[in-house]
């Protein structure tokens, strides 16, 4: 049997052990980025890595393991529990033993630090038929133990972790080697060594916070102060951004009904050129190509390039001076209607032809204005409660105010009329672009 410890960033350790004599291998909590290494560490060994192990989903680190499974030829394992996810990987169910030639490792499922956490009891059949030591992942560190607040339900995951410890891994016998996943300097967990491994027995001795009774222990855990993982404030910060995005176009959705109902506003004289059966699809799709491009160019809208530069960013003031002048380029000269006008407006379809009047949904659909309706107040649920499971109302009262007022005045923008003029109809956009201004409104 051969084991490797490797160091890795944010005081990560990971792992790679497996029989020599048969060359197989098992890797564990490999971080992106450092696939090339193991697979150089698997050749120089004369192995090839069969398993790529993840002991949890982390929140400090992006995984490699899927890549390094990919690149070696292997199977990629999660807890079962994870079923679900976008991607396969091999479902470890606790008990379930993975065997390299004469090393066998058993999955033991440990919740806590994560409601996924596993730790591998790792036995080498070689020497003995007990596990010589155990790879503990974040549940169990030298030192410390893995911290509880990353779901947001710390007491909860606190006993679920005192159980994990003491039930599955403390009642292992004292001479059993624990290999944590990270070391001092890691934000995964409190009082954490500089050792990179250690015993049980030691630790069930020297371990401050192993306390034996279990609402001591909750207590104790919860009330450590542990410093913000980055990559999991980001993570909710553009999380919440989201739902508050969701919250508000849902808000407009409503608010656009309750205006319509309110004033009798029809929908027709809002955005007429939406509302004909001329569905001018490559307008849309050079529309939302230039958009993208422009946004992608620019890193965002017009408004934080000007804070941008502000701050001193040149390139943010070069890229509104670009945007600036292309947008004048075509509003304002001759550009859109001699270079795009003449085949884009060729790329369109009249509904009329399958008996459509409008574009809007409902009407595809055959259904009238109770279809519309009832179509908009299913999305606006929909996304009102997908905001509302990211973003409790409790705990983000202003977050939801925001959602509420900026969707209340969009919907109520959206139902102002825009009404053409007493005995005058709208040109369309393509006929506009090559019409003198005096010739826009033409009598009944």
């Amino acid at each position: 049997m051969f084991l490797e410890q490797v160091a890795c960033a944010k005081s990560s350790l990971a792992y790679l052990f497996g029989c020599a004599g048969l060359g197989l291998a098992i890797a564990v909590d490999v971080h992106a980025g450092d696939e090339a290494a193991f697979i150089t560490m698997a050749e120089a060994r004369g192995v090839r890595i069969r398993y790529v192990i993840d002991t949890h989903i982390h929140a400090d680190h992006v995984s490699g393991g899927r890549r390094l499974a990919q690149l070696a030829g292997g199977e990629y394992g999660l807890h079962e529990c994870n079923q679900g996810l976008p991607f396969e990987f091999l479902p470890l169910g606790d008990g379930q033993i993975l065997r390299v030639g004469n090393v066998a490792a058993q999955v033991i499922h440990t919740p806590g630090h994560t409601d996924d956490s596993l730790c591998l009891a790792v036995t080498d059949h070689s020497r003995g038929d007990a596990p010589w030591f155990m790879l503990t992942g974040h549940t169990l560190f030298v030192g410390g133990v893995g911290r509880l607040d990353l779901h947001g339900r710390a007491t909860e995951m606190a006993g679920k972790l005192h159980d994990s410890i003491f039930g599955r891994i403390l009642s292992q016998p004292d001479y059993l080697e624990i290999l944590p996943g990270a070391q001092v300097g890691s934000v995964c967990g409190g009082g954490i060594s500089g050792k990179p491994c250690s015993t049980i027995g030691f630790e069930k001795k020297f371990n401050r916070s192993l306390i034996g009774k279990r609402e001591d222990f909750v207590a104790q855990v919860c009330d450590t102060v542990l410093p913000e993982v980055e990559e999991m404030q980001i993570i909710v910060r553009d999380g919440r951004r989201f739902a508050v995005y969701l919250g508000a176009i849902g808000v407009a959705i409503l608010a656009t009904l309750a205006v319509q109902a309110w004033t009798s506003v029809d929908l027709n004289q809002t955005k007429t050129p939406y509302r004909t059966p001329d569905f001018a699809w490559g307008q849309y799709i050079l529309g939302g190509l230039i958009f993208g491009v422009g946004m992608v160019l620019a890193r965002g809208c017009p408004v934080r390039s000007l804070v941008k530069f502000t701050q001193g960013n040149m390139q943010a003031l070069v890229a509104v001076i670009v945007m600036a002048l292309s947008a004048y380029a075509m509003t304002r000269t001759e550009l859109f209607s001699v270079a795009f006008a003449p085949w884009v407006g060729m790329l369109s379809v009249n509904l009329t032809h399958w008996g459509i009047a409008h574009q809007d949904l409902a009407s595809i659909l055959g259904g009238g204005t109770l279809t519309y309706r009832i179509m908009a107040v299913v999305i606006a649920a929909g996304l009102l409660f997908a905001a509302w499971r990211w973003l409790p109302l409790r705990k983000n009262r202003v977050g939801w105010l925001g959602a509420v007022l900026i969707g209340s005045v969009v919907g109520s923008r959206r139902c102002r009329p825009r009404l053409c003029p007493q005995g005058a109809t709208r040109i369309p956009l393509l006929r506009r672009i090559n019409t003198p201004p005096v010739a826009l409104r033409v009598p009944h």
